[in-house]
């Protein structure tokens, strides 16, 4: 009995004995506190965790992107004379810029004697095919950020969804080198493809703009010719009215045949007629400059100031030069090959080995890597069918690699394409510098010469013909012969400045002969 409560005894104070040592336990442990430099480190935000390597040269592509694409802006915003098929000054066109987006001023602006250059601003700020081109560029921009999209997409996923453990070696990268692909350098191509799209996409701007600008040139001096030929057509009317009147009075006085006078009566006739035609004619002229400009209807078009003389043509030899150097067409052929080189180097990339078989990169799996029960080597120990040296990097690249194969072919036929533009754009300059030289030679002829002569030859017969010293005939035919050249020098005159301008169309700049040092096309 004794013995018994001897151990009754000793086992309670065995545990009253545990008892107070838990209780010290929990309370140490409640107690406790991390060191303070742990405590730093969880406090400090998670944007100083310094990014992998990997990383840095992604980010750092897209920063490059990013500022390519406000280069691109800045140029479009601000075009200078080398990037440019047409330059305004600016001066003149922030006087006239109300009339860009007003009918009223517009309209107004052009009621009266206006310029070609005033012509010229108006139609690079109305024109709905320019806004058209101007929009495809921004547009085409946007392109810049849909690069980087899909990579981000990805490169967010495997964040996610990224080993917590590498198989072998320290934890400094936790994402697996084949959840990188495509890799920083693939982003760089992607850009640099992008950027020779929106050069296609500026150079098809530049187009626009030569072709609205070139239509509206022709125009203007058509509009002009119209303008000298209704002050032609008028004065000889009132020459023919006042010769009618001569006749009909020699003719009361029996000094004058009937034949005569229904000669000039009928050449009276044909002068009206005449007239009217060259009126209707300015009005589809005006109605086409309407067109050009988005102008109502009842917009009402002034006569054109003219302009100076158009002097002699440009060297012939620099011309071509100039057009094999600057021509849009050219130039947007030689950014197209450009772009499709940068495609077949990115489809090399994706789809062919590097320089070495890629046997020992760390892979990021959460695996064992030794021991009973590791589930795979650490490192690849054998390459596999689709992995082997000189073989893709992936398994069913058939598609791609006849992709490829297409993409080379069609490089090469750009290639003899370019030949062939570059060759006919030569034989193109040598036609417009032959008509800007025919149609200098002819106006110089008439404006000097022939014009000159037939007033001369007016002048004499219808003093002639006072003092009845020539017949009539004569001077009916002096007064249809000044009509006729003076209708053709101010032909002429025009001709020469329509053929200038479809001269600069063909060359690409707006100053043919003056050369520019820098590339007209090229990015900023």
């Amino acid at each position: 009995m004794k013995t018994l409560v001897s151990v009754i005894l000793g086992a309670s104070a065995i545990l009253l004995g545990s008892c107070t040592g838990h209780r010290d336990v929990v309370k140490e442990m409640e107690a406790y506190s991390p060191p303070a430099v742990y405590q730093a480190v969880k406090a400090a935000p998670d944007s100083q965790t310094p990014p992998s390597p990997g990383d840095k040269a992604f980010e750092a592509q897209k920063e490059k992107l990013e500022r390519m694409r406000k280069d691109w802006e800045k140029a479009l915003s601000s075009p200078s004379a080398e990037t440019s098929f047409f330059t305004p000054d600016p001066e003149r066109a922030r006087a006239i810029s109300p009339a860009f987006t007003e009918d009223g001023a517009a309209g107004a602006f052009l009621s009266h004697g206006f310029s070609l250059e005033d012509l010229e601003i108006l139609v690079l700020n109305r024109n709905p095919m320019i806004r058209n081109a101007e929009k495809t560029v921004q547009a085409t921009l946007e392109s810049y950020s849909q690069a980087s999209v899909l990579d981000d997409i990805i490169r967010s996923y495997s964040a996610y969804n990224a080993g917590i453990m590498t198989g072998v070696g320290n934890m400094e990268d936790m994402e697996s080198i084949y959840r990188k692909f495509p890799f920083p350098g693939i982003l760089s191509l992607k850009g640099d493809i992008v950027r020779q799209e929106v050069r296609i996409a500026v150079l098809d701007l530049e187009i626009t703009k030569r072709t609205i600008l070139t239509d509206a040139r022709k125009n203007y001096w058509e509009l002009a010719y119209n303008s000298r030929a209704k002050e032609i057509a008028r004065r000889t009317l009132n020459l023919l009215e006042d010769l009618e009147s001569s006749v009909t009075r020699q003719y009361e006085t029996g000094r004058a045949k009937i034949p005569e006078l229904t000669r000039v009566k009928i050449q009276k006739e044909k002068m009206k007629v005449e007239l009217l035609t060259i009126f209707e004619q300015g009005l589809n002229i005006e109605k086409r400059l309407k067109a050009l400009l988005l102008l109502p209807a009842s917009a009402k078009i002034g006569t054109p100031a003219g302009g100076d003389a158009a002097g002699p043509p440009p060297d012939l030899a620099g011309l071509i030069e100039a057009a094999l150097k600057h021509r849009q067409e050219l130039e947007k052929i030689r950014a197209m090959i450009q772009r499709m080189e940068f495609m077949i180097e990115m489809a090399e990339t994706e789809i062919y080995p590097g320089a070495v078989p890629n046997l020992a990169l760390t892979e990021n799996r959460a695996v064992t890597g030794s021991g009973t029960m590791k589930a795979e080597e650490p490192f690849a120990v054998s390459p596999s069918a689709a992995m082997g040296s000189g073989l893709p990097k992936m398994p069913w690249t058939g598609l791609s690699e006849a992709y490829l194969r297409e993409t080379r072919q069609r490089l090469l036929a750009l290639k003899e394409e370019l030949k062939a533009k570059e060759a006919e754009t030569a034989a193109d300059v040598r036609e417009a510098w032959f008509t800007l030289d025919q149609a200098g030679r002819e106006a110089d002829v008439y404006k000097n010469e022939i014009n000159a002569l037939s007033q001369l030859n007016f002048s004499v017969s219808s003093k002639a013909y006072e003092t009845g010293s020539v017949p009539f005939s004569e001077t009916m035919d002096a007064v249809l012969l000044m009509f006729e050249t003076s209708l053709m020098t101010e032909r002429k005159k025009a001709d020469v400045f329509i053929a200038l301008a479809g001269l600069k169309q063909i060359v690409g700049i707006s100053k043919p002969g003056e050369s520019k040092e820098k590339d007209g096309t090229h990015a900023p």
